[in-house]
């Protein structure tokens, strides 16, 4: 959750761009969405965010 938060407030950084958080839809279970819509002018990106534990080898650069 935090991770797609940080993601969220980079993807507000693009000009001109439309940034939509994740929806909920469908009855009952309330099924999700992908986490980000961004709107640009002839496109409309649909983004996932995944995280895991960084490596050491991450971690070191």
């Amino acid at each position: 959750m935090i991770f797609e938060q940080y993601i969220g407030r980079h993807l507000r950084l693009i000009p001109d761009a439309e940034v939509h958080p994740e929806i909920v839809y469908g009855k009952g279970s309330g099924q999700k969405s992908v986490d980000w819509f961004v709107g640009l002018e002839d496109l409309l990106l649909l983004i996932e965010v995944k995280s895991m534990r960084p490596t050491q080898d991450l971690r070191l650069g």
